[in-house]
């Protein structure tokens, strides 16, 4: 009888063990599982940004080509709304002291802009608040004043849902990006390079 106890003992010792190694493999399949999903959420996010970039990108293609094509009545000439009429820049004193005008927060809004449309091709008020980490009214608030101060920031939207903000091509021309960058440094002398780092 005492033998039989310990058989039996042994069998439900044996049976739980089983139990508990199948319980263990059901949570490392589900750890796994876990992890796939969380992988697949991340693909389908960056897959909607990529989405969405790309739709940006087409409706700037067809905007452009719409403005090549369109004329407003000047024979065939496209007028920006915010040029460089106030500022001829035909001297470097002219640049200097323009963009020395700014507030710290502005010249570094408007160099984003310079560089986001290097690096994407575009640039929305959306894009321009990650990269500055602000939040998206202080931006605008921000290009409103660049803006008032005249600077060749132009502005477009697309499909009357998304505001598009570039440099003027005419600007664009002058290259002038590390000499803004220079004087952006000089400006705060406490500001740090990524080359100080």
């Amino acid at each position: 009888m005492e033998k039989e106890l310990l058989d039996f003992i042994d069998a439900v010792k044996n049976s739980f063990l089983k139990v508990k190694e199948d319980i263990i493999s059901l949570q490392n399949e589900l750890n796994e599982n876990k992890g796939l999903i969380l992988n697949l959420k991340q693909e389908i996010t960056e897959l909607k940004e990529n989405k969405n970039k790309m739709e940006v990108k087409s409706d700037l293609k067809q905007e452009n080509q719409v403005l090549e094509k369109s004329s407003n009545g000047n024979e065939g000439v496209y007028s920006f709304i915010h040029s460089l009429s106030k500022h001829s820049f035909t001297h470097i004193k002219d640049i200097d002291s323009t963009f020395l005008r700014l507030r710290k927060q502005e010249f570094l809004i408007f160099l984003t802009i310079y560089q986001l449309e290097d690096d994407i091709g575009y640039v929305t008020y959306n894009e321009l608040s990650k990269k500055v980490k602000l939040s998206d009214g202080c931006v605008r608030m921000y290009v409103s004043n660049i803006l008032k101060k005249g600077l060749p920031i132009v502005k477009k939207k697309l499909n009357n849902r998304i505001t598009i903000l570039s440099l003027s091509k005419e600007f664009r021309e002058l290259n002038m990006k590390s000499r803004l960058i220079d004087l952006y440094h000089k400006a705060d002398p406490n500001q740090m390079r990524l080359s100080d780092i």
